[in-house]
């Protein structure tokens, strides 16, 4: 996994190795670049999902990391069937506030997880 920023973007590179069926799926049979699915930052992830699943697309995944007192809610929408890109809704909290991630802080933390081994904590 790799993280860029540019222009107030982030562009986040995946390689599915063994057991990443989840982004495997989307792999272009041809070895073409494919774009997976588009990110939007927002402040409550459920709204969001509730505003799509109320046109009637689903949610595909619904989850939560968490490293000491910051919480990451994610939500990755059902596909498209036509053209397979994935919708995802991510809110950043920092002791329950909305934070607005800065460059860096992904790459701090995946250091503090891999310093400690451990990807969760219960607080």
């Amino acid at each position: 996994m790799g993280l860029a920023y540019y222009s107030g973007v982030e562009i986040e590179l995946l390689e599915p190795l063994e057991g990443s069926a989840f982004y495997r799926h989307s792999l272009d049979p041809t070895g073409r670049t494919v774009v997976q699915h588009l990110g939007f930052l927002v402040e409550d992830v459920d709204i969001w999902a509730k505003k799509l699943t109320s046109r009637g697309i689903g949610v595909w995944v619904h989850g939560r990391l968490k490293t000491g007192a910051l919480k990451t809610d994610f939500v990755y929408m059902n596909p498209n069937e036509e053209d397979g890109l994935i919708m995802e809704f991510i809110s950043w909290k920092l002791f329950g506030k909305p934070l607005r991630p800065v460059p860096g802080i992904a790459h701090t933390i995946g250091r503090i997880q891999k310093w400690t081994g451990r990807r969760c904590w219960s607080l």
